[in-house]
């Protein structure tokens, strides 16, 4: 027996020594992990620095959450199923009189388990128990050598020493624990009655022995072999399935006086405990138990393999990987009041999955370092993202003042162009048409006349360049009037007459009768000059252009038609763009390439559509539609 009591006691210190080292392994592991983390972060700068360090909280938070979790789990979710072999019988502290045979009562602080010891009434209790041929029956209350009488009458003997009776045994605090006055030589029908408790002083964690002798649920539930055989943990997670209502509970004294019916007990697991002793009440999840209820938690565990599983860590890291992901693409692809909604939506959903899956699968998934995960990465990035447009509306305040200035210089520009450049070719065109005059028939006549054109090319030039810094200022508005189109068309066509009878070509007008329509009239007949002009440039001496007008339901359409060259598909996307003129027409004629600039964007701001058809060698259709109903002025 002393062989016994030491090898006991050499097993209770080992496992304390082995599940300390194993608890600071795991503390200084993860302490590791999160410093190296720290440090990687730390080096990093931009969106892959903010990606980790919200990763990096959820994953300590991780490492954190698992205590409260279960917690809040089990109180939430009520009473659960439970095995119908499990059955608990209480004595009550208050009938320690009755059961010690003393005169007055005793108080809590007086009572022990060795005062509920009374050996008739415990072998009425067995008697009447072993009768219905129960499975097995565990006494969760410790008997010790020489604090407690037993008779040596062998028929009581052979009663307590059944095969099916188990004795507890506690262990842990006690140098030498006394083995239970029951205890055989082989010490097979005892077990250790020790409930492993947090540090916060909570049971939710059962610890499978490894060595003999076994904990007192494992003696006497048969599925303790399998279980132990597989290839998990040897510390569970008591998946807790309620409270005193969650088992059968029967009450030793209806027990002894046969109050309770036959067959209630036949196979049945019995746990014998005691209601209202100090040192047998513990704090659980769910508030204070006796040790035989959490024992009969345990067993059912056993039984139906109900424990709490956990996957390994890397999976659940990888999880809240894959949830930062999804609020990350929700937050940038979604405005914040949508994406605040979305990222609820997600928040209530990973809710009712973890508490789905744990309540169907005993599975835990992490609620708490997702949801925190989740929070972490909207305040982050939102306020990056405030950070960002804060500096883009600084920075567009600052283009804003710029582009004022540039502005100013332009206008400024515009002014000496017109002020300091057009006086001075107009005297040289005045000087040259003098100078013409008085030396008409001689050898610098066509000097003079070369002279003059070119003056007249660098006018229209400067004329043309003033429009486009007119038209693109902030401060230029059209002014509508009431307005014939087929008048405009005609003053068009008389004023480059001239032009087209120095090539031969015959402009034919083909006009019908349209309604007035609201325009400016000065850069309509600009358009219509633009766009005649080009015509006659690009047209092969003695040919024709056409200039057509056209009504419709809601439109004006104007049409010019010439036999010119025509233009080359490929560079018909770009006509319209500024200083933008045709490969072949660079070498045949001069221009400045912003006359179709100026044509599409005058008809543009009356809300109208411009329009080009050419081929190759046969001539180019060019017009534009207005719309009958005026727009608001620009």
């Amino acid at each position: 027996m002393l062989e016994l009591l030491a090898s006991i006691d050499m097993v209770r210190q080992g496992a304390q020594m082995k599940a300390l080292s194993q608890k600071n392994e795991a503390r200084s592991q993860l302490m590791w992990r999160a410093k190296w983390l720290l440090n990687r972060v730390l080096r990093m700068r931009g969106p892959t620095a903010r990606v980790l360090i919200c990763w990096l909280i959820g994953c300590l938070v991780l490492s954190t959450d698992e205590v409260n979790t279960y917690d809040t789990r089990m109180q939430a979710r009520g009473e659960q199923t439970t095995s119908s072999e499990i059955v608990i019988i209480n004595l009550k502290a208050d009938d320690s009189t009755r059961l010690i045979k003393n005169k007055r009562p005793l108080s809590e602080m007086e009572l022990s388990e060795s005062l509920m010891w009374n050996e008739s009434l415990w072998q009425k209790l067995f008697e009447n128990l072993l009768k219905q041929n129960p499975k097995f029956i565990g006494v969760t209350l410790h008997f010790p050598e020489g604090s407690a009488r037993r008779s040596n009458n062998e028929y009581s003997n052979s009663v307590f020493s059944n095969s099916k009776i188990f004795w507890a045994y506690p262990v842990a605090g006690q140098e030498h624990p006394a083995l239970p006055i029951f205890a055989n030589s082989q010490a097979s029908n005892i077990g250790t009655s020790d409930l492993i408790k947090d540090e916060d002083g909570v049971i939710r964690r059962f610890h499978f022995s490894e060595n003999e002798p076994t904990h007192l649920t494992e003696k006497i539930v048969e599925k303790s072999i399998e279980q132990k055989n597989q290839t998990e943990p040897s510390t569970r997670i008591i998946n807790y399935r309620g409270g005193a209502r969650a088992f059968s509970q029967f009450l030793a004294s209806d027990v002894i006086s046969g109050r309770v019916s036959a067959e209630t007990f036949k196979n049945k697991i019995i746990f014998i405990g005691v209601e209202g002793l100090a040192s047998h009440q513990y704090q659980t999840p769910l508030g204070l138990q006796s040790r035989a209820l959490i024992m009969a938690q345990i067993a059912d565990n056993i039984l139906q393999n109900r424990w709490v599983h956990r996957a390994p860590y890397l999976a659940y890291a990888l999880l809240l990987l894959v949830y930062l992901l999804l609020a990350l693409f929700i937050i940038h692809k979604y405005p914040q009041s949508i994406a605040v909604t979305l990222l609820l939506w997600v928040i209530l959903l990973t809710s009712a999955l973890s508490l789905w899956v744990f309540d169907s699968w005993y599975l835990w998934l992490p609620l708490e370092s997702p949801i925190v995960m989740i929070v972490v990465t909207w305040i982050i990035f939102i306020g990056h993202q405030a950070s960002v447009l804060e500096r883009q509306s600084w920075q567009l305040r600052q283009e804003r003042l710029y582009l004022d200035e540039l502005e100013q210089l332009k206008n400024n520009f515009v002014s000496l162009i017109s002020h300091d450049l057009k006086t001075p070719i107009a005297k040289i065109q005045s000087i040259v048409d003098r100078l013409a005059l008085q030396n008409q028939n001689t050898e610098i006549d066509q000097d003079l006349r070369s002279l003059r054109q070119s003056s007249d090319e660098l006018h229209r030039y400067i004329q043309s360049i003033l429009k486009v810094l007119k038209v693109e200022s902030r401060d230029f508005r059209i002014h509508r009037e009431i307005c014939d189109i087929n008048q405009l068309v005609d003053e068009a066509v008389a004023s480059l007459n001239s032009l087209a009878n120095e090539k031969n070509l015959v402009l034919i007008v083909e006009t019908v009768p349209i309604f007035s329509i609201e325009a400016d009239t000065t850069l309509i007949r600009e358009v219509l000059i633009n766009l005649i002009e080009n015509a006659i440039k690009y047209s092969h001496r003695n040919g024709k252009i056409w200039v057509r007008t056209h009504e419709y339901d809601d439109r004006v359409d104007v049409e010019i038609q010439d036999t010119g060259e025509g233009i080359s598909p490929d560079e018909i996307a770009t006509i319209w763009q500024k200083f933008v003129r045709g490969k072949e027409q660079d070498l045949k004629s001069k221009g400045t390439g912003l006359g179709l600039y100026l044509v599409k964007y005058f008809i543009e701001l009356h809300g109208g559509s411009v329009h080009l058809e050419s081929q190759l060698h046969q001539g180019t259709r060019i017009g534009f539609s207005l719309p009958l109903e005026s727009e608001p002025n620009i």
